[in-house]
């Protein structure tokens, strides 16, 4: 039985530090939605192939789904050339592949790790392996190495082909990966059938390690946003933010909207190339304009949307003063590991991970030092303010968040400019609306056959209720 499936589950270093993961990930993003997580084996040998946006921020999110222990498989001078880091991911059972580039005057043979993998399979474990073979935070999933596939059929060869190795894709999408309070989504697609790739392997290795690589790529662009063309990603982005106008929904529900603008895209892009190209720049123009109106869902003519409008206003006003002292106290601690991540990490994927691991330290020293000042002067001053400065300090993250709604809440949108802007903005929304709305329901390579009179939103059938 490997350690992975240890009848008391995990060792305790792994179960601490999941823990600790999934606690900042809660702390630094407003929500992780997880949907279909029934697709997850809670049993037998599985192998997750995952798409890479995040970098380690991509491990917490997935190990928080399960209790299992997964061993996840890393580049090598990541386990290797880290002082304290690689030690302690060796320890939490990470196992190391290397690339052609990583180590030029020292190559490496994965064969070890290839082994390692297929013991932890053979014993009923679980292994993750990011496909890609990088990470990027690009929308659009690239083509995925073999090295996930060849560990699948191999270890199903070692076996006979009776192993019956569980392949489980899993889509990761975060729109704004390196920004406190916002969202992410971690989807489970349908285990891949094996059978007819391990019945392929047994004569022709090659064909078969290429045509499951390929199907596992179809599954995972259909799970996460995958754009073609990464450059209209703005669009994407615009466009959702057009058409939800200030409405909140769950992360699934706006992955799938992007999901469904991505398809209609692409056939728009397509069939009517000048036109979409129009309407990018007519998109972007009003996007621009239409900041404060898209937060507030402006005009507003239902007497109800007005009343809850009012009730957002005054929660913000009475939330204004905590927030403030929380953005005092924590500016210095809140700046270091932000400044850090923009100046010295040029890679965006990276960021959110050096925040993490810089801000830690930095917040612990920094109670640290405020508990100990004010314990001089009251004890119980200092332990008052251990429990509530952190809660100011969520506040803050919040009003963040949402600072500009706070202050362009206050204009009068019944006053003669604001009523004339909000008209023409609601004009152009609708022309656009009514430009774009009718790709979303278009069978790919066709065009609509009529174009609507209005703009209604589009039908949308959720991914799947998100997991609790």
């Amino acid at each position: 039985m490997s350690s992975s499936e240890r009848p008391n589950g995990p060792p305790l270093i792994y179960r601490l530090t999941v823990g600790f993961g999934s606690l900042s990930l809660r702390l630094f993003y407003r929500r992780i939605d997880a949907v279909n997580r029934h697709n997850l084996p809670a049993t037998g040998p599985v192998v997750l192939a995952a798409n890479h946006p995040n970098y380690i921020i991509d491990a917490f999110a997935i190990a928080g789904q399960t209790g299992r222990h997964i061993h996840f498989v890393a580049k090598g001078p990541l386990v290797d050339r880290w002082p304290v880091l690689s030690p302690f991911l060796r320890k939490l059972g990470v196992i190391p592949i290397y690339r052609p580039g990583d180590d030029p005057d020292h190559p490496h043979d994965n064969r070890g790790s290839y082994d390692r993998c297929a013991a932890h399979l053979e014993t009923g474990g679980i292994i993750c392996m990011f496909a890609e073979g990088q990470s990027h935070p690009d929308p659009h999933v690239r083509e995925l190495r073999t090295g996930t596939a060849r560990i699948v059929l191999e270890t199903e060869a070692r076996t006979g082909y009776q192993l019956g190795v569980q392949v489980v894709p899993v889509g990761l999408f975060f729109p704004e990966e390196d920004r406190y309070f916002t969202d992410g989504v971690v989807v489970f697609g349908k285990p891949i059938l094996l059978d007819p790739f391990c019945a392929q392997h047994r004569e022709r290795p090659g064909h078969a390690v290429r045509a499951l690589t390929k199907a596992i790529q179809a599954d995972l662009r259909q799970l996460t946003l995958h754009l073609p063309d990464p450059a209209w990603a703005g669009f994407v982005d615009q466009m959702h933010d057009l058409i939800r106008w200030g409405n909140d929904v769950p992360p699934s529900e706006a992955l799938q909207l992007r999901q469904q603008i991505s398809t209609a895209l692409e056939n728009f892009r397509g069939r009517e190339p000048y036109q979409a190209q129009a309407c990018r720049t007519q998109l972007n123009d009003l996007w621009q304009r239409s900041e404060a109106w898209r937060r507030h869902q402006l005009p507003q003519a239902d007497p109800t949307a007005q009343r809850r409008g009012l009730s957002r206003r005054l929660r913000d006003a009475l939330a204004l003063p905590l927030a403030t002292v929380g953005f005092t106290y924590h500016a210095i601690p809140y700046l270091i590991p932000k400044l850090w991540a923009r100046y010295l990490v040029p890679s965006r994927e990276k960021k959110a991970f050096i925040k993490f691991l810089v801000g830690a330290p930095v917040f612990v020293a920094w109670y640290g030092l405020t508990f100990r000042a004010l314990d001089r002067r009251s004890s119980s001053l200092a332990y008052a303010w251990a429990g509530v400065g952190p809660l100011t300090g969520l506040l803050a993250l919040r009003s963040r968040a949402h600072r500009r709604r706070w202050f362009d809440a206050w204009h009068n949108p019944r006053s003669t400019a604001q009523t004339q802007l909000g008209t023409q903005i609601a004009t152009d929304r609708a022309a656009l609306l009514d430009q774009f709305i009718p790709w979303l329901d278009t069978p790919d390579g066709e065009r609509p056959e009529t174009r609507p009179q209005t703009s209604p939103l589009p039908a949308t059938e959720p991914l799947a209720a998100a997991d609790s």
